[in-house]
């Protein structure tokens, strides 16, 4: 399993992110798509699908495990409420 971060959502997280907060891109696993970033003392988890029933089930949440994983249906609205091209989108400034 390589370690990658080359793919289309990992590419533009650095652009993105550490500018308006403390998470920084991590290397991950290449055999997700996505990214891993690290701030805080914590993780976030950004996995990307093109077919979301196969995404791994997880049954149980381990208490011990430290870090954020979010789920959204559609990457390119989660992009544009993100970069601010819709009605209600999301300010990254105030998340923190």
């Amino acid at each position: 399993m390589g370690m990658g971060m080359n793919n289309s959502l990992s590419s533009k997280i650095p652009r993105f992110l550490p500018t308006r907060s403390c998470f920084f891109p991590i290397r991950h696993p290449g055999s997700f798509d996505g990214a891993w970033l690290f701030g805080y003392g914590i993780g976030i988890h950004l996995l990307q699908s093109e077919d979301p029933e196969s995404m791994p089930k997880i049954s149980e949440i381990n208490p011990k495990d430290n870090h954020i994983s979010f789920q959204c249906e559609s990457m390119a609205m989660m992009e544009k409420k993100l970069n601010g091209g819709e009605e209600g989108a999301v300010d990254g400034d105030s998340l923190y």
